[in-house]
């Protein structure tokens, strides 16, 4: 409920991942009296594998609504009603495509976060040239501090460590140009920040200096680190350019499978949501335009992340780092 697409093409995705990987899972669908009524009409394959229960609310929250606003004020939208099953542990992960900012702020106040870290960020992956980096934030916090900035990469580290088994990531941080004193003071104090924690013995990360914004793809980082303003632009930029560069090619492609093979690496939607990384619980955030494709790799990658035991990993690997 809340996101650009409506709650029915959303389903679609459900059902895929209810069709393909539900012989274990139960899905949980959180939705108004109303737009349950059209999605427990929808078709899907009669199987004992498929476990879909449907969970009504009273309310969503809308793109356009103030986030902390509407948080305190729609207590049973479906948003706040999953965080509090997945708090009370009736779930194992939440994957959303609603409103940003109310996810950040009801997942901060219900799941709440790590010790030492104020605020959650949003972690995205994307493919470079060896392999995926992770960006953090990408879209999560628009004002930020030296110290958040810092906590940022310290959970993306932790995650690095955990999800792709990297014992030393390498760190950089987003900025305008490779020199030291390059940017705002706001990423001159970070840098300096990431450095002196970067040598000191047992930091568990090698910080690589700033990165420039088209050295991206390039693979010199496993982890790249930014503020949620610059970082949702970046992706979103870097999401268009892929699709009109993706269009271009499949429009003078004939071989099926070379485009089967670019769509696979090149498609945006390919890729699932960002993890609302430090809260004590798995939540996804999709695209408020996710499509049925979207939310099926986005279900997918939650499951993924609970079978890996992220939440324990990624608590045990902060503290000892923070």
């Amino acid at each position: 409920m809340g996101s650009d697409s409506s709650p029915k093409e959303l389903f679609k995705g459900v059902i895929q991942a209810a069709e393909q990987r539900g012989d274990t899972s139960t899905f949980v669908v959180f939705a108004t009296p109303v737009a349950l009524a059209t999605l427990e009409s929808s078709k899907y394959e009669d199987s004992l594998n498929v476990h879909i229960e449907f969970h009504p609310v009273d309310h969503e929250i809308s793109m356009d609504e103030e986030p902390l606003s509407a948080v305190r004020r729609k207590k049973n939208a479906s948003l706040l009603v999953g965080l509090r099953f997945l708090k009370e542990g009736h779930l194992d992960a939440l994957v959303s495509s609603g409103n940003t900012g109310a996810l950040i702020t009801a997942s901060r106040i219900i799941l709440t976060t790590f010790p030492g870290i104020q605020r959650p960020a949003l972690l995205a992956l994307l493919p470079t040239k060896k392999g995926t980096v992770a960006l953090i934030d990408a879209g999560g916090n628009i004002e930020n501090s030296v110290a958040t900035l810092v906590q940022y990469a310290q959970m993306g580290v932790a995650y690095q460590r955990c999800f792709s088994n990297i014992k030393i990531p390498t760190v950089g941080l987003l900025n305008i140009g490779t020199e030291v004193r390059k940017g705002t003071l706001l990423l001159r104090g970070v840098y300096a920040e990431l450095e002196a924690l970067s040598i000191q013995k047992n930091s568990g990360f090698y910080f690589k200096g700033n990165v420039e914004a088209r050295e991206l793809f390039e693979g010199k980082v496993d982890l790249l680190v930014t503020d949620g303003f610059t970082g949702n632009i970046l992706l979103k930029a870097v999401e268009g350019t892929a699709s009109y560069t993706l269009g271009c090619f499949l429009n003078h492609l004939q071989d099926p499978e070379a485009r089967d093979q670019l769509q696979a690496q090149f498609d945006y939607v390919e890729y699932p949501g960002a993890l609302v990384c430090g809260v004590k619980g798995i939540v996804i955030k999709c695209h408020g335009n996710a499509s049925k494709k979207s939310i099926y790799k986005a279900i997918c990658t939650a499951m993924t992340l609970v079978e890996r035991n992220l939440i324990s990993q990624l608590s045990e690997n902060l503290y000892n780092t923070i």
